[in-house]
């Protein structure tokens, strides 16, 4: 099992870096690209020792933990993938949802990604809109994130090109979020050109 998981980091990894995602890392080892097999039980309710799933992950930027990064989940019920990032900075979150342009463009990706998949997101920590916004707000779902914006989806097999549609804008999405505010005008939270699937 081992040997042919880190066979698979380093094949997906190479394919990632070549289609859509050239800083893409992958480090074909446990707690690198592979997620520990067995399970943290001190504060689980599921008490068996494994997982029944293998999950890997690929990061776009210098840390493991706050870069943009894709999950890849095989299990017995199928595949699963993930896309998402830490939101570093909230109120500069905040501001491009809030924005017209950038905030139009996430949803845009968003929705794009949706056709034909059921979604899954996670990072919500607010149950109402924090202020000043308002809670009929036309993205008030994205306001309410907290600490990282994750989209998971089920797929049919594995592949490089199932996680194109939504990760390949990631990266710059996150140095957005770290690099000073323009003087005039926004940048786009994610790139109209880069939501569409190859």
């Amino acid at each position: 099992m081992v040997g042919p998981t880190k066979r698979l980091v380093e094949a997906l990894g190479d394919r990632l870096a070549a289609s859509f995602a050239p800083d893409i890392a992958a480090q074909p080892k446990t707690n690198g690209s592979i997620s520990p097999i067995n399970n943290d039980l001190r504060f689980a309710k599921d008490k068996s020792p494994y997982k029944d799933h293998v999950l890997l992950r690929f990061w776009e930027g210098p840390s493991r933990n706050s870069s943009p990064t894709l999950f890849l989940r095989v299990g017995p019920n199928g595949v699963g993938y993930g896309s998402g990032a830490r939101l570093s900075d909230l109120d500069r979150w905040r501001r491009l949802v809030d924005d017209e342009v950038t905030g139009g463009a996430l949803v845009e990706a968003v929705t794009g990604l949706a056709k034909g998949r059921q979604l899954d997101f996670d990072g919500q920590g607010y149950k109402r809109v924090p202020k000043p916004f308002t809670e009929d707000h036309p993205r008030a779902d994205l306001l309410r994130y907290k600490q990282g914006f994750m989209v998971r989806w089920m797929g049919a097999a594995a592949g490089h090109h199932r996680f194109s549609p939504f990760h390949r804008p990631l990266p710059e999405t996150v140095r957005s979020l770290r690099r000073p505010p323009p003087v005039a005008g926004s940048q786009p939270l994610i790139e109209r050109s880069g939501c569409r699937s190859r």
